[in-house]
Protein backbone atom coordinates (compact mmCIF):
# COMPACT_ATOMS: atom_id res chain seq x y z
CA UNK A 1 0.00 0.00 0.00
CA UNK A 2 1.00 3.51 -0.87
CA UNK A 3 0.24 6.74 0.81
CA UNK A 4 -2.15 8.79 -2.13
CA UNK A 5 0.39 11.50 -1.37
CA UNK A 6 3.37 8.91 -2.44
CA UNK A 7 6.67 10.24 -4.13
CA UNK A 8 8.96 7.79 -3.69
CA UNK A 9 11.53 8.91 -1.01
CA UNK A 10 14.85 9.40 -2.50
CA UNK A 11 13.56 10.19 -6.36
CA UNK A 12 14.20 13.36 -8.24
CA UNK A 13 10.75 14.56 -7.26
CA UNK A 14 10.58 13.94 -3.29
CA UNK A 15 13.96 16.08 -3.62
CA UNK A 16 12.75 18.85 -5.63
CA UNK A 17 9.36 18.61 -2.86
CA UNK A 18 12.35 19.04 -0.42
CA UNK A 19 15.05 21.89 -1.81
CA UNK A 20 15.34 25.07 0.37
CA UNK A 21 13.16 23.65 3.41
CA UNK A 22 13.65 22.53 6.80
CA UNK A 23 13.26 18.88 7.28
CA UNK A 24 12.35 16.63 10.14
CA UNK A 25 16.03 14.66 9.98
CA UNK A 26 17.95 17.92 10.62
CA UNK A 27 15.48 19.38 13.36
CA UNK A 28 18.96 18.22 15.81
CA UNK A 29 20.72 21.10 13.91
CA UNK A 30 17.99 23.21 14.93
CA UNK A 31 17.43 22.17 18.46
CA UNK A 32 20.64 21.88 19.42
CA UNK A 33 21.35 25.48 18.56
CA UNK A 34 22.21 27.03 21.74
CA UNK A 35 25.44 27.31 23.31
CA UNK A 36 26.96 29.75 25.77
CA UNK A 37 26.71 33.16 24.43
CA UNK A 38 29.80 35.21 23.55
CA UNK A 39 30.81 38.33 22.13
CA UNK A 40 31.23 37.27 18.26
CA UNK A 41 27.91 34.77 18.75
CA UNK A 42 25.45 36.64 20.88
CA UNK A 43 22.67 34.01 20.64
CA UNK A 44 25.02 31.37 21.39
CA UNK A 45 23.85 29.58 17.76
CA UNK A 46 26.14 26.58 17.17
CA UNK A 47 28.27 25.97 13.85
CA UNK A 48 25.27 22.93 12.88
CA UNK A 49 22.66 25.72 12.53
CA UNK A 50 24.64 28.19 11.13
CA UNK A 51 25.68 25.20 8.23
CA UNK A 52 22.12 24.02 8.11
CA UNK A 53 20.88 27.52 7.23
CA UNK A 54 23.27 28.15 4.69
CA UNK A 55 23.08 24.64 2.87
CA UNK A 56 19.50 25.91 3.02
CA UNK A 57 19.76 29.15 1.37
CA UNK A 58 21.80 27.75 -1.28
CA UNK A 59 19.31 25.40 -2.10
CA UNK A 60 16.63 27.86 -2.39
CA UNK A 61 19.38 30.31 -4.69
CA UNK A 62 19.97 27.68 -6.94
CA UNK A 63 16.75 25.48 -7.09
CA UNK A 64 18.74 22.22 -6.37
CA UNK A 65 19.42 19.74 -3.17
CA UNK A 66 22.59 19.87 -1.21
CA UNK A 67 25.38 16.88 -1.92
CA UNK A 68 25.69 15.38 0.74
CA UNK A 69 28.31 12.43 1.28
CA UNK A 70 27.16 8.74 1.35
CA UNK A 71 29.59 6.58 3.65
CA UNK A 72 29.56 2.44 3.30
CA UNK A 73 27.42 2.44 6.38
CA UNK A 74 24.56 4.96 5.37
CA UNK A 75 24.56 2.75 2.32
CA UNK A 76 24.09 -0.33 4.21
CA UNK A 77 21.44 2.06 6.04
CA UNK A 78 19.34 2.27 3.29
CA UNK A 79 19.89 -1.17 2.16
CA UNK A 80 18.60 -2.62 5.14
CA UNK A 81 15.04 -0.47 5.92
CA UNK A 82 13.11 -2.43 3.82
CA UNK A 83 14.11 -5.53 6.49
CA UNK A 84 13.22 -3.61 9.16
CA UNK A 85 9.93 -2.75 7.76
CA UNK A 86 8.90 -5.72 6.85
CA UNK A 87 9.83 -7.29 10.42
CA UNK A 88 7.97 -4.24 12.24
CA UNK A 89 4.62 -5.28 10.10
CA UNK A 90 5.14 -9.29 10.90
CA UNK A 91 5.85 -8.12 14.83
CA UNK A 92 3.04 -5.55 14.77
CA UNK A 93 0.91 -7.37 12.96
CA UNK A 94 0.37 -4.66 10.39
CA UNK A 95 0.66 -3.69 6.89
CA UNK A 96 2.47 -0.27 6.77
CA UNK A 97 2.32 2.52 4.25
CA UNK A 98 5.26 4.29 2.52
CA UNK A 99 4.98 7.73 2.10
CA UNK A 100 6.42 10.88 0.08
CA UNK A 101 6.83 14.08 1.74
CA UNK A 102 4.52 16.01 4.04
CA UNK A 103 4.77 19.77 3.96
CA UNK A 104 3.92 20.98 7.68
CA UNK A 105 0.37 22.41 7.81
CA UNK A 106 0.94 25.94 9.13
CA UNK A 107 4.57 26.66 8.79
CA UNK A 108 5.56 27.15 5.05
CA UNK A 109 9.13 26.31 4.19
CA UNK A 110 9.59 22.89 6.37
CA UNK A 111 7.89 19.55 6.49
CA UNK A 112 8.77 15.51 6.86
CA UNK A 113 9.12 12.24 5.20
CA UNK A 114 8.22 9.09 7.58
CA UNK A 115 9.61 5.83 6.56
CA UNK A 116 6.43 4.46 6.77
CA UNK A 117 2.87 5.26 8.03
CA UNK A 118 0.98 3.12 10.33
CA UNK A 119 -2.74 3.04 9.76
CA UNK A 120 -4.17 6.34 10.52
CA UNK A 121 -2.37 7.39 13.73
CA UNK A 122 1.35 6.52 13.57
CA UNK A 123 4.46 6.34 12.01
CA UNK A 124 7.62 4.30 11.93
CA UNK A 125 10.95 5.95 12.29
CA UNK A 126 13.46 2.97 11.13
CA UNK A 127 17.04 3.26 11.95
CA UNK A 128 19.91 0.35 10.62
CA UNK A 129 22.92 1.71 12.90
CA UNK A 130 26.21 0.35 13.53
CA UNK A 131 26.14 -2.93 15.49
CA UNK A 132 27.89 -0.85 18.48
CA UNK A 133 25.32 1.63 18.45
CA UNK A 134 22.51 -0.85 18.04
CA UNK A 135 23.83 -2.38 21.19
CA UNK A 136 23.76 0.62 23.48
CA UNK A 137 20.34 1.03 22.56
CA UNK A 138 19.66 -2.62 23.94
CA UNK A 139 21.39 -2.35 27.06
CA UNK A 140 19.98 0.72 27.79
CA UNK A 141 16.77 1.76 25.86
CA UNK A 142 17.88 5.19 25.00
CA UNK A 143 19.13 6.75 21.72
CA UNK A 144 19.58 9.95 20.27
CA UNK A 145 18.03 13.12 21.14
CA UNK A 146 18.25 13.54 17.38
CA UNK A 147 15.87 10.71 16.68
CA UNK A 148 13.14 12.33 18.96
CA UNK A 149 13.10 16.00 17.21
CA UNK A 150 13.17 13.98 13.83
CA UNK A 151 9.51 12.00 14.90
CA UNK A 152 8.13 14.84 16.69
CA UNK A 153 8.27 16.76 13.24
CA UNK A 154 7.41 13.54 11.51
CA UNK A 155 4.06 13.35 13.71
CA UNK A 156 3.57 17.06 13.36
CA UNK A 157 3.78 17.59 9.76
CA UNK A 158 2.21 14.44 8.94
CA UNK A 159 -0.60 14.82 11.82
CA UNK A 160 0.38 11.80 13.46
CA UNK A 161 -0.45 10.83 16.90
CA UNK A 162 2.45 8.62 17.59
CA UNK A 163 6.42 7.04 16.22
CA UNK A 164 7.38 3.80 16.62
CA UNK A 165 10.88 4.04 16.95
CA UNK A 166 12.63 0.95 15.45
CA UNK A 167 16.30 0.19 15.50
CA UNK A 168 17.35 -3.17 13.03
CA UNK A 169 20.79 -4.92 12.62
CA UNK A 170 20.03 -8.21 10.65
CA UNK A 171 23.93 -8.72 11.62
CA UNK A 172 22.84 -9.59 14.83
CA UNK A 173 21.56 -13.13 16.10
CA UNK A 174 17.75 -13.03 15.47
CA UNK A 175 16.84 -12.27 19.18
CA UNK A 176 19.55 -9.24 18.88
CA UNK A 177 18.57 -7.43 15.85
CA UNK A 178 15.59 -5.63 16.66
CA UNK A 179 14.24 -2.95 19.08
CA UNK A 180 11.31 -1.11 19.23
CA UNK A 181 9.74 1.76 21.18
CA UNK A 182 6.60 3.86 21.18
CA UNK A 183 6.90 7.45 21.40
CA UNK A 184 4.40 9.92 21.47
CA UNK A 185 5.79 13.75 21.27
CA UNK A 186 5.34 15.48 24.55
CA UNK A 187 2.91 18.94 23.26
CA UNK A 188 5.81 21.31 25.49
CA UNK A 189 8.37 19.86 23.01
CA UNK A 190 6.13 20.55 20.52
CA UNK A 191 5.64 24.22 21.07
CA UNK A 192 8.99 24.57 21.73
CA UNK A 193 9.92 23.03 18.15
CA UNK A 194 7.40 25.26 16.53
CA UNK A 195 8.83 28.37 18.07
CA UNK A 196 12.70 27.56 17.04
CA UNK A 197 11.66 26.56 14.06
CA UNK A 198 9.80 29.68 13.02
CA UNK A 199 12.88 31.68 14.61
CA UNK A 200 14.99 29.38 12.44
CA UNK A 201 13.22 30.27 9.13
CA UNK A 202 12.74 33.72 9.87
CA UNK A 203 16.31 34.06 10.00
CA UNK A 204 17.20 32.32 6.43
CA UNK A 205 13.98 34.52 4.65
CA UNK A 206 16.45 37.64 5.76
CA UNK A 207 19.19 36.21 4.82
CA UNK A 208 17.77 35.34 1.54
CA UNK A 209 16.37 38.48 1.60
CA UNK A 210 19.34 40.52 1.70
CA UNK A 211 21.56 38.38 -0.85
CA UNK A 212 19.04 38.86 -3.47
CA UNK A 213 19.06 42.54 -2.70
CA UNK A 214 22.58 42.68 -3.84
CA UNK A 215 23.66 44.08 -6.90
CA UNK A 216 26.94 43.30 -7.88
CA UNK A 217 29.70 45.84 -8.11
Amino acid sequence: MTDPRYVAQGSAEWYSARVGKATASRMGDIMGRLIKPRADNPNGYTQSYFKYQRELLIERLTGLPAQHFVSAAMEWGADAEEMAAQEYDRRNKVFTDQCGFFEHPTIPGTGASPDRLVGEDGLVEIKDPTTGTHIETLLDGTYNDDYRYQMVWECECSGRAWADFVSFDPRLPENLRYYQERFVPPPELLEDMRAKVKIFLAELDAMEEKVRAYKGV
